[in-house]
């Protein structure tokens, strides 16, 4: 009595479970197994409380509805999700008043047509199941609920092939996204590449302008230093600007002073060995002036430095 009882109860939920064991399919082809795979978990999580809270105070009862309650749920959140991703309306008429209908009055017509015989239990059953499913669709082609096409293969096929073309979809988006994704990457490192090349420049630039300065530091010093010709050719230059005057001196090096007398004739030279081949003084009545090649050295390298920079 108890296992009939069980039947009895859990019939109604029967066409759920089979909806849902469809539905899954169909979410697993169109690369949905994961919200599948999260109702489960969800259901899963339900079911266990709920049999834990309420099945040692109601028993039998509390689990049976436990289980119309679970599976309901579940063939529901799967149903929801397949018409949300092939982008499909509920043809409320067609697919639940109908087919409730029909399913309510065949029933009836099962009920009343073996209410008076008397037949084993067996034959019973088969009795009522043809009874029911001659009903049944008789009633959905009558109200025009399921046509015969609807039954034929190539209608079949051609929702697959709708569902085919949906996960295509699906898939050439995943592709799509990847798509972008690659190509945000190969900007950012484009970029670096970029800051990386012009960093490279600016300091080759700046070693090749400190490896130019020194070379011509260098050559500038060696030449001031080892030559008083420089220093001989600039005193001549500040002798011409000035006038001639017998009291004129010029206080320099030894070295110095010998280069003078054979280019400068007619002028003293006061002999100053703590004075560098850099540095000599024209003494007169009214004042002295100082040479120093220093400065010039300083301008020259001034001068060498910005030409550099604008090259460089």
């Amino acid at each position: 009595l108890e296992v009939g009882f069980i039947i009895y109860a859990l019939a109604p939920i029967v066409p759920f479970m089979y909806l849902e064991t469809v539905v899954t399919g169909i979410l697993q082809g169109l690369n949905q197994q994961m919200h599948s795979l999260k109702y489960n978990i969800f259901d899963s999580v339900i079911r266990i409380s709920l049999i834990y809270l309420l099945v040692p105070q109601k028993g039998l009862n509390a689990f049976i509805l436990i289980m119309i309650l679970s599976n309901i749920t579940t063939s529901s959140l799967n149903i929801y999700r397949t018409l949300k991703i092939t982008n499909t309306k509920i043809q409320w008429l067609k697919w639940i008043i109908l087919p409730s209908t029909a399913v309510f009055i065949s029933i009836i017509a099962m009920t009343l047509s073996l209410k008076n015989l008397i037949l084993p239990s067996l034959y019973y059953v088969v009795v009522g199941t043809v009874i029911i499913s001659i009903t049944y669709f008789a009633i959905l082609f009558v109200t025009k609920a399921l046509k015969l096409k609807d039954l034929v293969f190539k209608k079949r096929r051609k929702f697959s092939h709708s569902l085919k073309k949906i996960k295509n979809l699906y898939v050439e988006k995943n592709k799509k996204l990847a798509f972008v994704e690659a190509k945000k990457e190969y900007f950012e490192e484009f970029f670096k590449a970029n800051d990386f090349y012009n960093e490279s420049v600016l300091n080759a630039n700046k070693d090749c302008l400190n490896v130019a300065l020194k070379v011509a530091n260098e050559i500038l010093q060696k030449e001031v230093t080892d030559d008083c010709n420089i220093l001989i050719n600039k005193i001549k230059n500040e002798l011409k600007k000035l006038c001639k005057n017998s009291s004129m001196k010029i206080m320099c090096n030894n070295e110095v002073s010998q280069a003078i007398k054979s280019e400068i004739t007619n002028i003293e030279t006061i002999v100053d060995d703590a004075l560098s081949n850099k540095i000599a003084y024209i003494l007169s009545s009214s004042g002295s002036i100082q040479i120093d090649i220093d400065n010039e050295f300083n301008f020259l390298r001034n001068k060498l430095l910005e030409n550099l920079e604008k090259i460089c």
